[in-house]
């Protein structure tokens, strides 16, 4: 009994001192980082919406499907074509920034 007693007092005594911790850091740092950032030089109001479709409605015969997807095809392409002019445009004007 008296072994357990003392094996409780060292368990006891070993408790009531606390580990020793390192300092919490209360420092914040701001680090400022320059970049440079190029400005689009498309405007949102520039570029065009899809074109709508000319598919005939649905029960429409073989020549009608086939003049309604050659002239979708034929709008999409005409469209690329100014996407495309534009974004040369657009990547001659940032050429010339630099």
């Amino acid at each position: 009994m008296r072994t357990a007693a003392i094996a409780a007092a060292i368990a006891l005594a070993g408790c009531a001192t606390a580990p020793e911790r390192a300092p919490l850091l209360t420092e914040v740092r701001r680090i400022e980082i320059k970049v440079p950032v190029k400005e689009p030089c498309v405007d949102p109001r520039d570029i065009e919406p899809l074109p709508g479709s000319a598919m005939p409605p649905k029960g429409a015969d073989v020549d009608q499907l086939a003049n309604g997807a050659v002239v979708d095809a034929t709008r999409l392409l005409e469209l690329a074509r100014r996407q495309q002019d534009m974004l040369k445009a657009c990547a001659k004007l940032s050429t010339t920034k630099e």
